[in-house]
């Protein structure tokens, strides 16, 4: 059977002298692992179409649970993000958390458009890399169900209110009386949180945050996406130590 489909490929490895098997995220059924014959040589017609980061039309053959590549129409391919060490190191980061996340024959559009956008926005000098990074996050646990709360006390149900209190575990918001562990955020970055969770795709990115508003999204964000994802990325810890440098 034949298939034509969008995908994002987030992962090849290499298999042999010439072939090479690929995660493609798809726009329309989710992850799929893919053979793609004789790839791996640089003369042949998918050299080009299967490396990371391709976002293209690929057509498929799918015998069984097996889908191999038989073309690949490049609709982009990223380059500004191997242009230096930093970039490719936040969008293999989103590779790392798609494959993490997204599941097999699946579809989820939105999930798929997020990751488009955000590696869209790293090509970009708008943001900080690392201000980018934590809004997919955000957004992409919005997508899987696990929105943090930020419309009332997620213990007593009482409203916001000027007082910010944020709770890893409780899930959002904390009022004054059932704050026990919890971070302090500013009311900046309170409302930048809810922007970003009613935002529509298209606009997700389009807004300018302060420093404190940056390091205090940053690390809530971080912790939240740990704490609910149960994994630390590798590539979230080569990030860090490239920072450091």
């Amino acid at each position: 059977m034949k298939l034509n489909l969008k995908g994002l490929i987030i992962k090849e490895y290499i298999v042999g002298e010439s072939d090479k098997y690929i995660t493609l995220f798809s726009e329309s059924r989710g992850l799929l692992q893919v053979s793609a014959k004789n790839a791996k040589k640089y003369n042949t017609a998918l050299a080009a179409g299967t490396q990371m980061f391709v976002y293209g039309n690929f057509s498929l053959n799918k015998t069984r649970n097996t889908y191999k590549i038989i073309d690949v129409e490049i609709l982009n391919m990223f380059h500004k993000l191997r242009e230096d060490i930093v970039s490719l190191a936040y969008a293999s980061y989103i590779m790392e958390f798609i494959q993490e996340v997204a599941k097999e024959q699946v579809r989820d559009r939105e999930l798929f458009r997020l990751t488009l956008y955000t590696l869209h926005e790293f090509t970009k000098a708008k943001l900080p890399k690392s201000m980018v990074k934590c809004v997919f996050e955000l957004v992409a646990l919005k997508y899987l169900g696990l929105m943090p709360n930020l419309e009332y006390c997620v213990e007593c149900n009482k409203p916001v209110d000027n007082k910010y209190n944020f709770s890893i575990e409780s899930g959002g918001y904390v009022c004054e009386n059932c704050k026990q562990v919890y971070i302090k955020i500013s009311e900046d970055t309170f409302i930048a949180m809810k922007y970003m969770l009613q935002s529509p795709l298209n606009k997700l990115f389009h807004f300018k945050a302060s420093d404190k508003v940056i390091r205090e999204f940053n690390k809530v964000i971080e912790q939240y996406t740990i704490y609910y994802i149960e994994k630390k990325f590798t590539t979230a810890n080569f990030i860090k130590e490239l920072e450091n440098i």
